[in-house]
């Protein structure tokens, strides 16, 4: 499988992207870059384009690939006169169709003449491989294995999972959606996304960087455009994200990255690539971190990462993010990172805590309360602000009363009601689906409620009024009784209709 010819070196290039009136001009330059798109795709191949579309978030976001590129790359594709050629993409959590005609997707199949594949629904085979990182065989996407030549076409991203999701991640997709729920659960995403891009590497990569996403970001939360402007394009999946983490001033200790190289993917030190047009140090952008994205938003929160990799960095980002938007009762001092060596840490503010995570930073468990592991489980910093009454729980005295007072109902049954940061009831029949009702209470729940608002109303065709949001700090329990009210009334037109 794949088009391409490989040379001594991997190559990745990079130019200014000022606006979609010069998409025709760079994405041409880029090419030309890497040799020409024929270097890559001969005539009478079957050639996939994966696009990053998620949760159907609008390209402005940063989060989703313009489809104006998609389009522009189709049709170069199409005077190499290819045997087949094909755009597939899963969508997260969202309907994969709906997500298709909502970018305009769906429209520009129509203007071009490709097909359109919906990968969370097509077959999915086992793909074993020798030395797998992720503890199992992976099922991929029947279209993903066929192909002769796989072009994907990825954002510039940050994620609060995988460190960055460029090339690497955008392999995601080629497993189905209930894979990707399990995989999210077991805490192995970085084994899976290597492992996938080990059993069917892009052939050429063209990412989307006019734009991109910046802070914590993932698989919906766009709400920092990084306002990159800029194409790149590489012919190595490995030495793109090698290239792209450092363009995104990320740290480029990230696991996914390294057991690809380490396993002969490709290359991820910049002395081993090859960069053309533009260098790292000229296209750098300042994307915010997730970690100072989540400084930022939740007052009394320290974060001090002494050099991490992805292991200890998505754990400590990932369990902190549950209480985004939150003031801490006390001043919390994180403390990750450090490969072992031996340190000095100032004393926490009076009255605070000092968390020291992983076992890279054990030699500072001295300090304060110590969580071991490589990576650390994410329940035992769960775990820690509960027992230190760190996170607050103003909001879960109306709430657990007026669930109290539903009980018995079949709302009772089918809901699911957060506040704080976590979970306080998950009825028998509510699987956490998009279409499931959700209350979600609280003011530092308005972040998690706006993503759960966007998957709903990508399933719902915008009718995502099954999420409610009381807003408060705290509320009182006659708001809490209109959202559940709310969702009452959801359950019975559902009912009603079905």
């Amino acid at each position: 499988m794949g088009g391409r010819e490989t040379g001594p070196r991997a190559r990745v290039a990079i130019l200014d992207w000022p606006g979609l009136e010069d998409l025709d001009i760079v994405l041409d330059r880029l090419l030309a870059l890497m040799g020409g798109l024929e270097r890559f795709v001969r005539p009478g191949q079957y050639v996939l384009i994966k696009p990053n579309l998620v949760a159907g978030a609008p390209a402005s976001t940063g989060g989703t690939t313009h489809v104006e590129l998609v389009e522009a790359l189709v049709r170069r594709v199409q005077r190499l006169r290819p045997g087949r050629l094909v755009v597939a993409e899963g969508a997260a959590v969202a309907d994969p169709v709906r997500t298709f005609e909502l970018l305009g997707y769906r429209a520009m199949a129509d203007r071009t003449g490709v097909e359109m594949t919906d990968l969370d629904h097509a077959e999915h085979v086992p793909a074993p491989i020798a030395d797998p990182v992720y503890p199992g065989v992976l099922e991929v996407a029947r279209p993903i294995l066929e192909c002769d030549v796989l072009i994907s076409v990825p954002c510039l991203k940050t994620h609060i999972n995988a460190g960055i999701t460029v090339a690497i991640k955008n392999t995601y997709g080629m497993v189905s959606q209930e894979a990707r729920t399990r995989i999210h659960r077991e805490y192995r995403l970085e084994e899976c996304i290597c492992d996938l891009s080990r059993i069917r590497p892009a052939d050429l990569v063209v990412v989307d960087g006019l734009i991109g996403t910046q802070g914590v970001a993932g698989g919906a939360d766009f709400t920092m455009p990084a306002g990159a402007k800029l194409m790149l394009a590489g012919d190595n999946v490995v030495a793109m994200d090698a290239v792209a983490a450092r363009v995104m001033r990320q740290s480029p200790r990230i696991r996914s990255l390294d057991w690809a190289a380490e396993r002969g993917l490709g290359p991820n030190r910049l002395s081993e690539i090859e960069v053309v047009g533009l260098s790292v140090e000229d296209a750098a952008r300042c994307y915010l971190s997730p970690g100072e994205h989540l400084r930022r938003t939740m007052r009394g929160l320290e974060l001090f990462d002494l050099d991490s990799c992805t292991g200890c960095s998505t754990i400590v980002h990932g369990a902190i993010s549950r209480y985004r938007g939150m003031e801490l009762a006390r001043p919390l001092r994180i403390v990750f990172g450090g490969d072992g060596k031996e340190g000095r840490l100032e004393e926490p503010p009076p009255g605070g805590e000092l968390l020291v995570v992983g076992d890279c930073a054990k030699s500072l468990r001295h300090a304060g309360t110590f969580i071991p592991g490589c990576p650390p489980r994410p329940e035992d910093l769960h775990g820690f602000l509960r027992e230190h009454g760190l996170a607050c729980r103003r909001c879960h005295p109306a709430l657990q009363e007026a669930l109290a007072e539903i009980a018995g109902e079949p709302l009772h049954a089918s809901l699911r009601a957060l506040c704080g940061g976590e979970m306080v009831h998950q009825g028998a029949s509510n699987s956490a689906r998009p279409t499931d009702l959700a209350l979600l209470v609280g003011d530092c729940m308005a972040h998690y409620y706006q993503n759960s608002r966007l998957r709903a109303d990508q399933v719902l065709g915008g009718q995502g009024d099954n999420v409610a949001f009381v807003p408060g700090c705290p509320p009182t329990i006659e708001d809490v009784r209109v959202g559940l009210a709310q969702l009452r009334a959801v359950a019975a037109r559902r009912a009603a209709g079905a």
